[in-house]
């Protein structure tokens, strides 16, 4: 069966949606029986980035099933769910219980995408989305790119998010004689599958899905970790430490490469070469 696809909503609506999407992430917080602090913590980082992410998908679209690979804590599988209205799926290298799953209905299963095909049948999904999971990878996404082209429907369509490797403050580092990475002190503490193993530029993204059966239909990249005005990010950063932040950012808006995120939206091909 051939996903298919609403037509983008008209212009008068698309206000009415971004307030709608607003609302529903700045909600996200009641979905949770993590610690208060954890929650908020892990909400404020992420929560412009899901804004992104939403404004891909369909909303209230019953009739889709989308799988989330590597949903972690849930917060962005729940938001998809209350998004789209449709069925959802979780998955990732462990399973914990958590009550937004269960109040949500949101079937959640065990996979280590790198070695493990996923547990569903061929051509099941609409959308697959791979939100900050490709950098966490310690061994190749070969496998995770091969499973999820198969569980797509033809004409699905695969949402893949990830940190930008060049950054301008990476590009900055570097000439400077400084290391990209956090010290070796942080990084080989942090846990195997926390931590970045291998981050991209848009060119590798790119190639590799082209070559695991995908076409590309939008990639853009996005300052996605905070909210950003025509003046700079949200907040007030006075000094001169705010100015060399207006300053930061000011440069990601007139290059977009220098900026943090990569978003990527490709289809599956109905044929492999």
């Amino acid at each position: 069966m051939q996903t298919r696809f609403r037509q983008m909503p008209k212009e008068k609506d698309i206000d009415k949606l971004k307030i709608r999407r607003e609302a529903l992430v700045n909600s996200l917080p009641e979905y949770s029986d993590m610690a208060p602090e954890e929650r908020l913590s892990i909400f404020n980082l992420h929560k412009y980035r899901y804004l992104e992410m939403l404004k891909l998908l369909p909303p209230e679209h019953k009739k889709l099933k989308i799988l989330d690979v590597g949903c972690g804590q849930g917060f962005l599988t729940v938001l998809i769910k209350k998004w789209c209205n449709c069925d959802v799926y979780g998955l990732d290298i462990e399973v914990e219980e958590r009550e937004h799953f269960r109040s949500e209905k949101i079937p959640v299963k065990a996979c280590n995408v790198e070695k493990e095909n996923f547990p569903f049948r061929d051509s099941f999904f609409d959308y697959v989305i791979c939100n900050e999971i490709i950098e966490h990878l310690t061994y190749s996404p070969f496998q995770m790119l091969k499973e999820i082209h198969r569980v797509l429907k033809s004409g699905g369509r695969l949402i893949l998010t990830t940190p930008n490797m060049a950054t301008l403050i990476k590009r900055v580092r570097f000439m400077l004689g400084r290391n990209i990475y956090p010290p070796y002190s942080i990084h080989y503490k942090t846990p195997l599958h926390d931590r970045h193993n291998r981050e991209y530029v848009m060119a590798e993204v790119k190639q590799l899905l082209l070559e695991h059966g995908f076409v590309i239909n939008k990639a853009f990249y996005s300052n996605c970790f905070e909210k950003i005005t025509p003046i700079g990010p949200e907040g007030y950063f006075p000094g001169v430490k705010g100015f060399r932040r207006r300053l930061y950012f000011l440069a990601t808006q007139l290059y977009p490469p220098f900026r943090a995120s990569m978003v990527i939206e490709a289809s599956k091909k109905d044929h492999l070469l």
